[in-house]
């Protein structure tokens, strides 16, 4: 039996529909696509590693007019975004005193800017059946930590848009998730997995309450999902 057929989902629930996906080369990002086309949908594929091509984006999220063609190209190449996934980030930590102003920048671009910029540029799309918005946040978007400050405050950041929008859009119809995973075994994580890899979750672990929050019947919605690794 499949974790899919565990939660009582069927095997192609997701059939008819389109996901777009960033941070689709690794991580989370990866096993949320990998487990989408698993249960039927076509899954178009944003990564900074990825070749153009139908069904796949290379894009580098901290640059504006990247972001800005791909949103060109999926409203030219897509009739609808019936889910949009956004799973791309990048962390950098240790403590305030040494952090520059490059740092947060970075960590602004890719974790707050480029889902803002992309989602408001599917937004036509994503109200055609309408879609769903999953923002991939962190444990750190709910409660920060020490020597995490600048990638703590993208996070809160991302919190108060995926608020907002869902206060916005709700009445279209679009669904907005924000998922807050602990420490996960991504290459993001890779030091600290290599010390203590039984108290990270799996990317798949992430993957599949992401759909199962997607598959929830459309009477309700599933706003906040926190999860943690079991062993602490």
């Amino acid at each position: 039996m499949s974790w899919l057929q565990a939660c009582g989902l069927d095997e192609d629930v997701f059939h008819d529909q389109t996901a777009v996906v960033t941070g689709a080369t690794s991580g989370i990002g990866q096993a949320v696509a990998l487990a989408l086309k698993r249960a039927g949908a076509k899954v178009w594929l944003v990564g900074r590693r990825l070749t153009d091509g139908p069904g796949s984006s290379c894009v580098d999220l901290s640059d504006v007019d990247q972001i800005e063609r791909l949103g060109k190209t999926l409203r030219s190449s897509l009739s609808q975004v019936d889910i949009l996934v956004h799973a791309a980030g990048v962390l950098r930590v240790g403590p305030l005193e040494q952090a520059t102003a490059e740092d947060l920048d970075m960590l602004y671009k890719v974790n707050l800017r480029a889902p803002f910029l992309l989602t408001k540029a599917l937004l036509p799309l994503l109200r055609v059946r309408p879609g769903q918005v999953v923002f991939v946040n962190s444990s750190v978007g709910l409660t920060a930590k020490s020597g995490a400050g600048l990638y703590s405050a993208t996070k809160y950041g991302l919190r108060a848009l995926a608020d907002s929008l869902r206060q916005e859009v709700n009445a279209d119809g679009i669904r907005v998730i924000s998922i807050f995973p602990g420490k996960t075994a991504t290459p993001m994580h890779e030091a600290d997995k290599q010390r203590c890899p039984e108290r990270f979750l799996q990317p798949s672990d992430v993957a599949a309450s992401i759909l199962y929050s997607l598959a929830l019947p459309c009477r309700g919605e599933l706003t906040d999902l926190a999860l943690r690794p079991l062993r602490k």
